[in-house]
């Protein structure tokens, strides 16, 4: 459930595994030429995001007027903001560095 939500919250239709990513490109003659995971590295950033979107949710009179303001799928990344750390931490997303090339033919 919290992929999903995190999912609607990014808008993106579905998270894609990382292995269907690199099968894609591989078969769309891309090979990759470096690929690290920095989920651990990125932890800290999401944390600061999910102590805003804490506050967004805590103070619900200034959600309302920001909820009005702005876009509803703005709102939405507040969700992501908050959920994204647990995910990384528990290995149910990741972030990862990909450097693809083309091959020649």
């Amino acid at each position: 459930m919290a992929l999903r939500l995190t999912e609607k919250g990014m808008a993106v239709p579905k998270f894609e595994s990382y292995e269907s990513f690199i099968k894609k490109a591989t078969d769309s003659g891309f090979s990759v030429i470096h690929e690290e995971n920095v989920s651990t590295y990125v932890i800290p950033t999401m944390e600061r995001f999910a102590k805003l979107a804490t506050k967004f949710f805590r103070f619900p009179r200034l959600a309302r007027l920001v909820s009005k303001i702005l876009p509803r799928e703005f709102t939405y990344n507040a969700v992501s903001g908050f959920l994204m750390p647990e995910l990384v931490r528990s290995g149910s997303a990741q972030y990862m560095i990909t450097i693809l090339k083309k091959k020649q033919d």
